[in-house]
């Protein structure tokens, strides 16, 4: 009866790796223990080289394996299908926007009373250029009023041009310094007997200072006041000559309320 030969058969996975790992520890009936290692990408290469070095172990006839299996090169993983791409230019967001806007407005200085009426507006702010805002406006303001007695109509059409250079922020408010120039038509009309009615050239300068409160992402409020500084003035009086009934005055103030619609 031949010698009993023990043996341990242990079979793993490489740690950090796909492979899987094999070993083999017998003891030889010269009473040494001989140790047998093996790895694969696959499990099963491992365990049949193992089998086959067990088998030369229990049956000396055997052959012996001149070496273990060849490992198997893992596969190289399926390229990665490429999906058509575009190349996209990632620019910013235009940081100029157009906007419109609505206002009442209060004058004074070109009627005995002050003036009421409205304007129409079209601006373009541009946080990154020169100007930070400039707007382009038509406006009518109507008063009337006693004049040494007499009762005087005053109308003014005009449009006006404004640049604001800077704007002071906060979240949710902003303010605008302002200068500009108006361009229009006075027309006076006197009730009296002796009255007439006539139209003059309008020009005048501004300096006005503008705030806008936020009411939502594309709508605010805003308000402004600031000086007009007529560049012609006028006397309105009676066809007849001799006094005049009523003066433009050298430095007028005008205020006004509205809403801002900003374009996307």
């Amino acid at each position: 009866m031949g010698d009993r030969v023990d043996f341990v058969v242990t079979l793993g996975r490489v740690a950090d790796t796909a492979n899987s790992s094999g070993r083999l520890e017998r003891q030889t009936r010269l009473g040494t223990v001989a140790i047998r290692e093996y790895q694969d990408a696959r499990c099963e290469q491992v365990a049949e080289a193992l089998a086959l070095t067990l088998d030369l172990a229990l049956d000396p006839r055997a052959p012996e394996p001149s070496a273990a299996p060849p490992a198997a090169a893992a596969p190289a993983p399926p390229p990665l299908a490429e999906s058509g791409s575009t190349t996209r230019a990632h620019t910013s967001a235009p940081t100029s926007a157009w906007q419109l806007g609505a206002q009442g407005l209060l004058e004074t200085g070109v009627a005995p009373q002050p003036a009421f009426g409205g304007a129409a507006s079209a601006a373009l702010d541009d946080p990154d250029g020169l100007v930070r805002q400039l707007r382009a406006s038509l406006f009518v303001v109507h008063g009337r009023g006693q004049a040494r007695d007499r009762e005087l109509t005053v109308t003014l059409f005009g449009a006006r041009l404004e640049a604001c250079p800077l704007a002071w922020e906060l979240p949710g408010v902003a303010f605008y310094p302002c200068a500009g120039v108006d361009l229009g038509a006075l027309q006076a009309a006197g009730a009296d007997a002796l009255g007439t009615s006539d139209t003059g050239f309008w020009a005048a300068a501004l300096a006005q200072g503008r705030g806008v409160f936020q009411l939502g992402s594309s709508l605010a409020l805003e308000a402004q006041i600031g000086g007009i500084l007529p560049l012609v003035k006028y006397e309105m009086g009676s066809a007849q000559g001799g006094e005049a009934w009523f003066r433009t005055r050298s430095l007028g103030l005008q205020a006004g309320l509205g809403v801002v619609w900003r374009g996307p």
